[in-house]
């Protein structure tokens, strides 16, 4: 069965944001390697740390659509301009995830 990803050509982009590249493309290729893994765990919270353009979040959320319901994706960056252009790359591809502005992960509580 062939699982959606992020579409390359709806991945939006800005000269500061770095753009989806062969590291991006094999973390996705593992994503999908692992997805039975995935779902057997059924996760709750999956969080990306340096979103950048958003391929990769929103990749992962597609490959987990059909069947985990319920997750909530979060993703932290630093560069304000990838918190500009990431919400267009998660809308064109029907996803939601919460975008924080931090680094790493220092500004998040539980």
């Amino acid at each position: 069965m062939t699982y959606k990803t992020a579409q390359i050509r709806l991945v939006s982009s800005h000269p500061e944001v770095y753009e989806p590249c062969d590291d991006s493309f094999a973390l996705v290729d593992a994503l999908l390697a692992d997805r039975t893994y995935l779902v057997q765990h059924h996760p709750t919270v999956c969080m990306e740390i340096g979103f950048r353009s958003g391929y990769v979040i929103t990749s992962l959320a597609l490959i987990l659509a059909q069947e985990v319901t319920g997750a909530y994706y979060v993703a932290t960056e630093i560069n304000p301009h990838a918190l500009a252009v990431t919400p267009k790359t998660l809308e064109t591809h029907g996803i939601h995830a919460e975008l924080v502005m931090t680094e790493i992960a220092s500004g998040l509580e539980t």
